[in-house]
């Protein structure tokens, strides 16, 4: 059973509909294990302690019957357990939380545990001390808390115990990682000009926003922004061909000018934005299909590139791979006839001693989402002898095809299947052990991936 990427979890916010409900947010880190994260099974676990193993333990999943899971929100990257807790008590109550993937064949490991406070309910204490500052002459009995007169209190009570519940909540409201979804929305999703539609799911458009408003606390202006930005929409880092240039930044010798030196003149070379800045060139992968506006991609991709850089981005559909193989630590790996030599200029391959023959075979590698092959590259001298590089692939690491040649430089087209499993082997030869021998110094693959 696999085990996948954990997801990562939001603070606990309260429900604005439900009273004793929680949310319980988390968001899915892209992991190619994970086909969708819409078709996921999870699990929480809350208690009042760490252990999550005390009488007051509620373990649930998303498809659960259980009365206490009010509801699930399945957005999606954001999700969130809508949990009922028991009511409030006399003291405040730490709540601890965490959720998983429990999906069949995909499991992961639990998430870091959260914690949230639910605040005591002050309606008793409230009540009491009113009931005790009244002059003894308007009660019939204070000793009792069953007159008429502390029934009526006791309303006041509740209400202030509202009230006071409302203003922690209210004050929560003012921070993004505790802010109801109203809040989040009024007082830091117009902030970032970020829109919630009214097909999104709640917690989707916390993880959303959690994301994209720490990327402009923590990172304005900058590469690792534009990445985190384009992770708030499709959860995925993108990637970058980062194309420099560097004429432009140091505007020369710049002299003051002052009237008791008119020989001074300043010197100021003006350039321009394009050879001031970088070029990028970004593309945004979304393996997990998800919805979103590329427009409102680009204005946040806009508002988070470095000062005067130049960016083009592009959607593709594949990403390129390659395995590439010429330092000793590479070929140490290989499975070794008995008759290939490492030692001489370490990251070569070549024949031991007198040997007129020997085979150097890599480990499978598994390359997931393979759609394509390019052209292998090799870095061989012959000499005297004969080198031969061959591939062979497999679905699943056991059934392998026969092998192929490969010349440098050449598409192997048909004859190589594709197949997630990779696997290549060297095979040196000459004549006679005093023949120069053949030299293999690095091998090296690319293809497609989706």
């Amino acid at each position: 059973m696999p085990i996948v990427k954990t997801p990562s979890s939001l603070p606990a916010v309260a429900s604005e509909s439900t009273e004793g409900v929680y949310v319980l947010p988390f968001g899915m880190v892209f992991d190619r294990a994970i086909l969708s994260p819409s078709t996921l099974n999870f699990e929480v676990e809350i208690d009042t302690a760490q252990t999550f193993a005390t009488v007051n333990a509620i373990k649930l999943s998303n498809n659960s019957s259980d009365s206490r899971l009010s509801g699930f929100q399945n957005g999606q990257v954001g999700k969130g357990f809508e949990v009922l807790l028991p009511k409030r008590s006399s003291e405040d109550v730490t709540w601890y939380w965490r959720v998983r993937i429990n999906s069949g064949a995909f499991q992961s490991g639990w998430s870091q545990i959260q914690n949230f406070m639910v605040p005591a309910i002050q309606s008793i204490s409230r009540t009491n001390e009113i009931f005790a500052r009244l002059a003894d002459e308007n009660s019939y009995d204070k000793d009792s808390n069953s007159s008429n007169v502390y029934k009526k209190l006791l309303q006041f009570g509740r209400e202030l115990d509202l009230l006071q519940l409302e203003k922690e909540r209210t004050i929560s409201d003012l921070f993004i990682d505790t802010a109801r979804d109203t809040a989040l929305t009024n007082n830091f999703s117009r902030y970032l000009e970020l829109s919630r539609v009214a097909t999104e799911q709640a917690s989707h458009h916390r993880w959303k926003t959690h994301r994209l408003w720490k990327t402009f606390i923590n990172y304005p202006g900058t590469e690792q922004g534009m990445l985190d930005a384009v992770k708030a929409f499709v959860a995925e880092e993108p990637t970058i061909l980062d194309l420099t240039a560097t004429e432009g930044w140091i505007l020369g010798q710049n002299i003051v000018k002052v009237p008791s030196r008119p020989d001074l003149q300043p010197i100021i070379i003006l350039y321009g934005r394009p050879q001031k800045g970088h070029s990028f060139i970004l593309n945004v992968f979304n393996s997990w299909n998800l919805e979103y506006d590329q427009t409102v991609l680009e204005n946040y991709i806009a508002k988070q590139k470095p000062a005067h850089a130049e960016i083009t981005i592009n959607y593709p559909t594949s990403r390129n791979w390659s395995l590439r193989y010429d330092r000793q630590e590479d070929w140490l790996l290989w499975a070794n006839s008995g008759n290939i030599d490492l030692s001489v200029n370490p990251g070569t391959v070549r024949l031991d001693g007198i040997a007129t023959s020997g085979t150097l075979t890599s480990p499978p590698t598994k390359v997931l989402g393979v759609n394509g092959f390019d052209t292998p590259l090799f870095l061989q001298w012959p000499a005297g002898g004969t080198v031969l590089i061959e591939a062979r692939t497999s679905a699943d690491g056991a059934s392998w095809t026969p092998w192929i040649e490969l010349e440098h430089g050449t598409e192997p087209g048909s004859n190589l299947t594709i197949q997630d499993w990779f696997q290549f082997r060297v095979v040196l030869s000459r004549s006679a052990g005093s023949d120069p021998n053949p030299v293999v110094g690095s091998v090296e693959y690319r293809g497609t991936r989706t």
